[in-house]
């Protein structure tokens, strides 16, 4: 892929473009004699990952530093102040995906292959109880086949629940700071293009937001039937899993505008949401 993992192919790339420039000049240092790619997941040609790969293959000499501000001059409009506090915005989101998790049921291999929140995002169920379909459509649960959403905690394998949360949580509080740095060098004005960017960098916080709403709530549900359960502590329970719900529909809601005019989700869409 040219611009795009599993982990996030619900949309056009992987926003964290100092890593990829880094990639592509690893590959040149190895002495690689060549890079075929194609754009198997997405199909979205002229993404800032692809424009990383072009310098890095001709003019290897210029610094991440230096193309994102071409790009944030030429494509957001922004002076050189604000093109250097884009670049640090995205340095942020970049270094914030060290943390990610990256497990295969979380990165949508084998069994959670286009499936799960990491996927589907905003429009991942919350399941309570794993033996009911909860009427949901074919979309989530088709006439053949397993749901495509997932109702428990295998994705936190192999990290165990405690430190699976304590990554996603870091990586999701770091990219949302990186996005907000992005925001406001931006401005309340974005062109069409800052506009598509912004779009790609903060639905991937709300998916990491609706990952980590997903185990923590299946994390609360296992608790009412591995632990001995008084009245108080049911209540306390059923308190977790109500607060839980109600910041997911709170991510949900936030995600609608974005679902609505970016034609490059692929996963899901407002109506699923």
């Amino acid at each position: 892929e040219s611009s795009t993992t599993p982990s996030v192919f619900f949309t056009a790339y992987a926003p964290v473009h100092f890593r990829w420039h880094q990639r592509f000049l690893e590959m040149a240092k190895i002495g690689a004699a060549g890079y075929v790619n194609q754009w198997f997941f997405s199909g979205n040609r002229d993404t800032p990952p692809e424009e990383m790969q072009y310098h890095a293959v001709w003019e290897p000499g210029r610094t991440t530093e230096e193309l994102l501000a071409v790009i944030a001059r030429r494509d957001f409009g922004l002076s050189d102040a604000a093109a250097a506090r884009a670049v640090e915005g995205w340095r942020m989101i970049s270094e914030a995906w060290d943390d990610f998790p990256y497990s295969a049921m979380t990165a949508g291999e084998r069994d959670c292959y286009a499936r799960g929140p990491m996927h589907y995002g905003p429009a991942h169920p919350l399941i309570f109880n794993t033996q009911s379909g909860y009427g949901l459509s074919e979309r989530f649960r088709p006439s053949t086949g397993s749901p495509r959403y997932v109702s428990e905690l295998l994705l936190a394998l192999p990290f165990g629940l405690d430190r699976y949360l304590q990554l996603l949580e870091a990586c999701r509080t770091r990219r949302a700071a990186g996005v907000q740095v992005l925001k406001q060098a931006i401005g309340e004005t974005p062109t069409v293009r800052a506009r598509m960017e912004l779009d790609v960098c903060e639905l991937i916080e709300i998916q990491l937001a609706t990952l980590e709403n997903v185990t923590r709530f299946y994390a609360a549900r296992e608790k009412l039937w591995r632990t001995p359960v008084d009245l108080p502590a049911f209540r306390t329970i059923i308190d977790e899993l109500t607060r839980i719900a109600n910041a997911e529909i709170a991510n949900a809601e936030r995600s609608l505008p974005i679902v609505e005019r970016d034609y490059r989700i692929r996963a899901y869409d407002a109506d699923m949401v």
